[in-house]
């Protein structure tokens, strides 16, 4: 009964952390907003381009904090969107920098990941 109870409660804890991230470009887009960022998003053919024909579209965001030139830092998150987690998981095999969560392949700042995440 413990090992059912444990293996429910890991796959509740799966979905959700898969939860909170950005079912598609546009909520990812509109998240990212919210929270300060100044967002870019690229999908259809340059998208195909960069990425392969899997892949769905991805976003840029970015957000500086601070003031003057050498006070300013800069948080910044790269996501790809794919057709499925699979692709994603096969983009992200042989990069260091690149973590996935569901569909996504994500790369970036800690924090602005955590936003992203969030």
């Amino acid at each position: 009964m413990k090992k059912f109870l444990a293996a429910i409660f890991a796959f509740v804890m799966c979905l959700a952390l898969v939860a909170c991230v950005p079912a598609d470009l546009d909520k990812a887009e509109d998240k990212m907003e919210e929270a300060g960022y100044k967002v870019t998003v690229m999908s259809g053919d340059a998208a195909e381009l960069l990425y392969g024909e899997e892949v769905v579209g991805l976003i840029t965001a970015t957000k500086a904090e601070g003031s003057g030139i050498l006070n300013t830092k800069t948080y910044t998150v790269n996501a790809v969107l794919f057709e499925s987690s699979k692709a994603a998981k096969d983009y992200a095999e042989d990069k260091d920098d690149v973590e996935v969560s569901g569909k996504w392949a994500i790369s970036g700042d800690e924090e602005a990941i955590k936003a992203f995440k969030k």
